[in-house]
């Protein structure tokens, strides 16, 4: 069964390319623009983790947060985000890693698999899993 890993962002192009990387790694991504959709996807579909920007339409991911951990509270939170506005603000500490978006995707694979259960290694992708996944996983 294929991890289940819910990206709330808004910027489509992203989203294109973290679904390729992740399908490549054979995990699950299903992608929303908004928190409000997020949360109402959360409560209808179980994930193993989210991916979550905080600069959001309609709510602030920094709203969505104390939500999600309310009624999840295990459920792994990476925030994913261009700013480094909010890395201070309490209501971050409450999520399990603060992320800054870049060019290259593998650091993304590589903090998203340390959090997932069935890929959790003291050492982030092994060389072998590497090689599984081909030269070219992370483009």
């Amino acid at each position: 069964m294929r991890q289940k890993i819910l990206m709330i962002d808004g910027d489509v192009f992203l989203a294109n390319q973290v679904r390729k990387l992740f399908a490549a790694a054979k995990l699950e991504l299903e992608v929303v623009d908004n928190a409000v959709l997020g949360f109402v996807r959360l409560q209808q579909k179980h994930f193993d983790l989210v991916l979550l920007e905080l600069d959001l339409p309609y709510q602030n991911g920094l709203v969505a947060i104390p939500r999600i951990k309310k009624l999840f509270p295990m459920l792994p939170v990476l925030i994913y985000t261009n700013s480094d506005f909010y890395r201070r603000s309490p209501v971050v500490w409450s999520t399990q890693a603060y992320l800054k978006k870049e060019d290259r995707l593998e650091p993304l694979l590589k903090k998203v698999l340390e959090f997932l259960p069935a890929f959790s290694s003291p050492f982030g992708i092994s060389e072998q899993e590497k090689l599984e996944l081909g030269p070219t996983w992370w483009d």
